[in-house]
C-alpha cells in the first residue's frame, strides 16, 4: 500500500529529528564521523576494477546523502564534529 503525502512528510520529519538527536551527542557525532569516513566521501571511488569502483561509489553515495542531511539540519553540530576529530 502506497504511503500518503502526509505519511511521507511525517517519516521525513522523523528522520530529521533523529539526525538532530544523534548529532546532539558526542557519541552520535563520533558514529556519524566514522560512517562518513568509511563511506569515502573525500576519496576517489576509482579502484582500477569496475566492480570495485561501482561498489565504492555506492558507499560514497550513501555517505554523501548522510552528509547532506547532517549539514542541512545540524550545521553547528557538523562543525563541532569536525573539531572533535581534529579536522576543523
Amino acid at each position: 500500500m502506497a504511503k500518503s503525502k502526509e505519511q511521507i512528510e511525517q517519516t521525513r520529519q522523523q528522520e530529521v529529528n533523529d539526525i538532530r538527536e544523534v548529532m546532539g551527542t558526542e557519541a552520535g557525532r563520533r558514529v556519524v564521523y566514522k560512517l562518513l569516513d568509511r563511506a569515502g566521501i573525500y576519496r576517489c571511488s576509482f579502484a582500477g576494477q569496475s566492480n570495485q569502483t561501482i561498489f565504492n561509489e555506492g558507499g560514497r553515495n550513501q555517505g554523501l546523502m548522510l552528509l547532506s542531511d547532517v549539514t542541512q539540519h545540524t550545521p553547528n553540530s557538523y562543525q563541532q564534529m569536525l573539531k572533535e576529530n581534529d579536522n576543523g
